[in-house]
C-alpha cells in the first residue's frame, strides 16, 4: 500500500507528459504527501514526525536560488534531513525526496534554466508540501 501512495504524484505527473500543467503538479504533491501521512503511516506519533520534516522540508525549499539540476535538488533536500532521522526513519528522504524532485523535474522540462520561473516553480512546490503536511504537522 504504501509503494501504491508514493506512486500517485508519479502517476499524475505521467500524465501530463508533453505538456506541463502545474495544477497537476500541486495536486499531485499535496495529495501524495496527505495520502501517504494519513494512509500509509498508522502510528500518530510517527506520522507527526514525518509531517515536520515535510514542513522543515518545505521551508527550505523557500531558500534555493538558482536552478539546481535534479540530483542537486536531491543532494539539498537530504542535506536537510539529520543523519540519525534518516537511520531511524529512512522513510522520510524515501517520502518527500521524489515528490520535491518529480515535480521540479515536471517544471523545469518547461522552464530550463529561467530562474525567475524556477524559483517560482520551487515556492509552490513548497506550498504544496506544507499544505499536504498540515493535516499531522506540531502545531506551531
Amino acid at each position: 500500500m504504501k509503494k501504491l501512495i508514493l506512486l500517485l504524484p508519479f502517476l499524475l505527473f505521467s500524465c501530463a507528459e508533453g505538456t506541463f500543467n502545474q495544477g497537476l503538479i500541486d495536486t499531485g504533491i499535496t495529495t501524495g504527501v496527505t495520502v501517504g501521512l494519513q494512509t500509509g503511516i498508522k502510528d500518530p506519533e510517527k506520522r507527526t514526525m514525518i509531517a515536520d520534516y515535510v514542513d522543515v522540508g518545505a521551508a527550505a525549499l523557500y531558500t534555493i536560488t538558482g536552478t539546481p539540476t535534479p540530483q542537486e535538488l536531491a543532494t539539498m533536500v537530504d542535506s536537510w534531513i539529520p543523519d540519525n532521522v534518516k537511520q531511524q526513519y529512512p522513510y522520510v528522504p524515501a517520502f518527500i525526496t521524489p515528490l520535491i524532485v518529480s515535480g521540479y523535474q515536471a517544471g523545469i522540462k518547461q522552464y530550463g534554466k529561467d530562474t525567475e520561473k524556477t524559483r517560482a516553480l520551487l515556492n509552490r512546490i513548497a506550498a504544496d508540501l506544507q499544505a499536504g503536511a498540515a493535516c499531522c504537522i506540531t502545531k506551531h
